[in-house]
């Protein structure tokens, strides 16, 4: 049985960790107006997309949040969104990476996608020229 119980959790790991989100949701046009979309390619060279909320301000010293969604989300999801807002009164940009298999995204959902998306959202920082002493990273 003991063995048996670690086959079907093997098998089927992908299935009981990862719940992408697929459904794409329209952002609230007062928010749309502060995206932009970045169309990436990860190091681990799958498919990359970042959703880049900057401040109605500009400000070129704010801070950046990298954040993270959660499983069964994805960077359109309502309560994501309104996490962004958050962050925006609180006075920082915003870059979610989507990850492989989420939202607008095809691939599969997997862990080192996930790790992929993030160290990218985090090296587009910084060739923009963001110090690592203005990024955050939350998720």
């Amino acid at each position: 049985a003991y063995v048996t119980g670690i086959a079907y959790l093997k098998l089927n790991e992908v299935a009981l960790v990862f719940a992408p989100n697929r459904r794409v949701v329209a952002l609230p046009d007062d928010l749309a107006s502060q995206v932009t979309r970045v169309p990436r390619t990860t190091a681990a060279g799958t498919p990359g997309e970042l959703l880049v909320v900057h401040r109605r301000d500009g400000s070129a010293t704010a801070p950046w949040v990298i954040f993270l969604h959660g499983n069964a989300a994805n960077v359109t999801t309502g309560g994501n969104v309104s996490r962004y807002r958050q962050l925006l009164d609180l006075g920082a940009h915003v870059v979610a990476p989507e990850y492989p298999g989420y939202g607008r995204l095809d691939g599969a959902p997997s862990e080192a996608g996930a790790v992929a998306a993030a160290r990218d959202a985090w090296a587009w920082l910084r060739a923009t020229g963001v110090a690592p002493d203005r990024i955050v990273i939350y998720g």
